[in-house]
């Protein structure tokens, strides 16, 4: 099974060499990664959000937002509260677990289509409603995770 870098990679990848036109306007969002201590206060000083979407896209004044799993991956407490919050918004955020999907997104858009068909790949956390609960559980694993470090 492909990991989600590799997923994400190839599909950019691909986008990039067929659709040069989308330079700029298709980027990841680096985020992740294990971290030295003083580095990960800098990023976090200077705007790093946990549980941000992998790919950003903006196409005809408008923006996508691609959140990359594979099959079997989950996303965390952390990103459902950003699709939610998003979704408050207006933005989806789509869940793609194939880069074939994310190539296939990005085409519909690049030629005009209607993206209606991609409706099913719109994460399930991406309710507005569910802003204030995915915050309490944000608040609680986070407690638990203090206590256990006590």
């Amino acid at each position: 099974m492909q990991s989600e870098a590799k997923i994400q990679q190839d599909a950019f990848t691909e986008i990039r060499n067929k659709y040069p036109q989308t330079y700029g306007l298709l980027w990841h969002c680096p985020n992740g990664s294990l971290r030295d201590p003083v580095t990960a206060a800098f990023l976090k000083g200077a705007g790093v959000v946990r549980g941000i979407p992998d790919l950003h896209f903006i196409w005809n004044g408008k923006y996508y937002l691609i959140e990359v799993k594979t099959p079997t991956g989950f996303c965390s407490t952390d990103q459902k509260l950003i699709h939610a919050v998003h979704a408050s918004h207006g933005l989806n955020t789509y869940l793609f677990t194939t880069s074939n999907d994310i190539i296939s997104f990005v085409e519909c858009i690049l030629n005009g289509g209607d993206i209606v068909q991609f409706n099913l790949f719109i994460s399930p956390y991406s309710r507005a409603e569910m802003v204030d609960v995915y915050k309490a559980e944000l608040r609680a694993e986070r407690m638990k995770k203090l206590k256990k470090a006590a």
